[in-house]
């Protein structure tokens, strides 16, 4: 973390957004927080639906669906912004959203939008790529958008476990992908959850880079259209310069734009 990580309420726009705290059980400490903020507070005993002894990933699918239907389907917002209470916000973070919202409703290809790219590693990805945007069939979680529609369409199938697991599903997806930026909105502090261990945290998690710039801005958000899309990509493949791997049986490696190559 640095400086300008920030917590949801320092993030500009959030404080004119409707903000739903959904608690899974009993947290006096969560509680006191959200009542702090004067936010909505949806609070409900913790029982469970497969079993007495089900795992943590199956509360969490299990509170998904009823905090997902509560402000899609009874408070009726055309969008919802889902986030976890493990993050921390880019000062962009409600720009980011408010700039691609439009793409979920003009593109049937986009059934969401995230805040998180899985491989921005500080390698692989600059601050300067924060204004870039790209396409990716695996869903990403971590600070996402859907829309009303997306969940009238999910929510009665919605699993009572592993959810993320299904939403990857290509029964689900339907060769419908999100829309991610290069340089991820949000920065994941939980080092042990349900789905996460210490080692793997330090190891991936911990090295992922996300903007600090609050005046990032993205380019043209229209390239991440399908056509305009693929059409890119075409393009960029067309241009490609051909590296040919020397012949030879003898283990070793070669030079190329993106690093070294090891051959056997």
């Amino acid at each position: 973390m640095c400086s300008s990580d920030l917590s949801l309420f320092g993030v500009e726009g959030a404080s004119t957004l409707p903000v739903y705290v959904s608690l899974d059980g009993d947290h006096p400490p969560t509680a006191a927080v959200a009542r702090r903020f004067n936010v909505t507070l949806w609070q409900r005993p913790r029982v469970p639906l497969l079993s007495p002894r089900q795992q943590g990933q199956a509360y969490l699918a299990q509170h998904y669906k009823r905090a997902l239907d509560r402000v899609l389907l009874e408070q009726n917002h055309s969008h919802a912004i889902v986030l976890e209470d493990d993050m921390v916000f880019s000062p962009d973070f409600v720009r980011f959203f408010a700039q691609t919202a439009w793409l979920l409703r003009a593109d049937p290809t986009l059934w969401c939008v995230s805040s998180w790219n899985d491989n921005g590693f500080e390698r692989l990805v600059q601050p300067r790529d924060a204004s870039r945007l790209f396409r990716t069939d695996f869903f990403p979680g971590l600070g996402w958008m859907l829309r009303r529609e997306l969940w009238l369409e999910l929510s009665p199938g919605f699993p009572l476990e592993h959810w993320d697991h299904w939403m990857r599903l290509g029964s689900t997806s339907k060769g419908r992908e999100c829309a991610v930026p290069l340089v991820s909105r949000n920065f994941n502090i939980g080092v042990v959850g349900a789905n996460m261990e210490s080692l793997h945290y330090q190891k991936y998690l911990k090295h992922m880079r996300h903007n600090t710039d609050a005046s990032a801005r993205l380019a043209e958000t229209h390239e991440v259209m399908h056509d305009a899309y693929e059409a890119r990509l075409s393009a960029l493949v067309r241009r490609a310069a051909k590296q040919p791997l020397p012949l030879t049986r003898t283990p070793g490696s070669v030079e190329g734009e993106g690093g070294t190559y090891l051959y056997t």
